[in-house]
């Protein structure tokens, strides 16, 4: 079952679009989830909430309470919650959540872009991409900003780059995660790492990405003797509709049969 999201948007230049006055937030939620590829929006069950239209540089603490009463009414309606909001002063909603809403068992996402999403150089879509898949990664919960592949804990954030994509820093305190294609990852210094996302959301996410055949490669499982796993097989079938091939402890024509089955396409093997 696709893990429930509400994208909760209050504008920022993720949402803006060029006027005579310079950048200004024009795009609702819909017509910015219409702007993503299909696979990262067909990966989860999403529903939009407009609930602000402002440059970051007008949200004031009256902003903050609204964004809270939204996130707070629908705590028990959605894995996760995500808040697309300008880059000025999100480092400070999300401070100001962390206290307002403490202690949130589910994972409350704020992200956006340097760049409005309907440039072509423009970071909005990663951003989007990677801010849900953290809201709807089971270790995750409390309030974060995901900006540029980093996780950082909302009472640590601070926007340290006006035009770089990587503009936001985790002051004194590690990240509390990192995105790495897709990929939500915990870890120390980089050692240790574990992933907390699984086969099918990674299938669906490559797919949308225009991606023309997926291979599914259990390296070592001839090595190890082990077998590839079929649940997890069958679920990526289900999520993509582009060739699947799938190789790595394959030693039997019932390994081939059970492969194709699963949902293969094809069926890679080494003679070696």
């Amino acid at each position: 079952m696709a893990r429930r999201i509400l994208l909760l948007t209050t504008g920022g230049t993720i949402a803006s679009r060029p006027t005579e006055e310079g950048l200004a937030p024009g795009l609702a939620g819909a017509e910015l989830a219409g702007l993503l590829p299909r696979g990262i929006t067909d990966a989860y069950d999403l529903t939009i909430q407009d609930i602000l239209h402002l440059d970051s540089s007008n949200i004031q603490p009256e902003e903050w309470q609204t964004i809270a009463r939204h996130v707070f009414d629908n705590r028990t309606e959605y894995d996760g919650i995500v808040i697309t909001h300008g880059t000025d002063t999100m480092a400070y909603t999300a401070a100001a959540l962390s206290y307002l809403i403490q202690r949130s068992p589910k994972p409350i996402v704020l992200t956006g872009a340097q760049k409005p999403i309907g440039f072509d150089a423009t970071d909005s879509r990663t951003n989007l991409r990677d801010s849900f898949e953290c809201a709807c990664t089971r270790d995750m919960h409390g309030v974060a900003i995901v900006f540029n592949g980093r996780v950082i804990l909302g009472t640590r954030a601070c926007k340290t780059h006006t035009k770089s994509f990587d503009a936001f820093a985790s002051i004194n305190y590690p990240n509390i995660a990192d995105v790495r294609d897709g990929r939500v990852v915990k870890g120390v210094n980089f050692e240790g790492l574990r992933d907390v996302s699984d086969p099918a959301r990674l299938a669906a996410h490559y797919s949308g990405q225009g991606a023309d055949e997926l291979v599914f490669y259990d390296i070592t499982a001839s090595a190890e003797g082990r077998r590839l796993f079929a649940d997890a097989l069958r679920e990526v079938a289900r999520t993509i509709f582009i060739p699947l091939t799938v190789g790595g402890g394959i030693s039997s024509l019932e390994d081939f049969d059970r492969v194709l089955k699963c949902g293969a396409d094809k069926v890679s093997v080494n003679t070696g």
